[in-house]
């Protein structure tokens, strides 16, 4: 049993947020955009879940047959599933910077979140600050996030 423990630590589920880091928030401002992030990804997550749960009852009965999912559909159950192995292991997130050019490039080649500030303390409004990603195996994590530094 402590062996399979060992194992999944090695690659465990991470959650990753990314900062814009020419932005230069304060520590405060940075959390804060954070939180927006995680709770934007939660978000997401429960209407996921509600409209495969949804397709499930609807299409399926109660046998919850999924080979006949359409692919879409299949795409959203496996980040609903993954966001809930997550959810269930540590709720590891990881915090990373991005310089603006890393900023557009994530944009491109990563489905994330993106957090806009409205502009009530420290930023002008429509200022995109976090970037967040769908939880997945630290292993299955994008090449351009292994790229990036940690926020310190």
């Amino acid at each position: 049993m402590n062996q399979i423990l060992k194992i999944k630590n090695k690659d465990p589920w991470v959650m990753y947020l990314i900062i814009r880091d020419s932005l230069n928030m304060s520590i405060g401002k940075t959390a804060a955009q954070v939180g927006h992030a995680v709770g934007m990804l939660y978000s997401a997550h429960s209407r996921l879940e509600w409209h495969i749960n949804d397709c499930i009852s609807e299409s399926f009965g109660y046998t919850q047959d999924l080979e006949d999912l359409k692919p879409d559909d299949m795409l959203k159950l496996i980040k609903t599933t993954n966001f809930d192995d997550w959810k269930n292991s540590a709720h590891r997130k990881v915090v990373l910077k991005a310089n603006d050019s890393q900023w557009e490039k994530l944009k491109e080649k990563v489905e994330c979140y993106i957090v806009i500030d409205a502009g009530l303390t420290e930023l002008e409004p429509g200022n995109e600050t976090v970037i967040g990603l769908w939880p997945c195996r630290r292993s299955q994590r994008p090449n351009i996030i292994k790229k990036l530094q940690c926020c310190k």
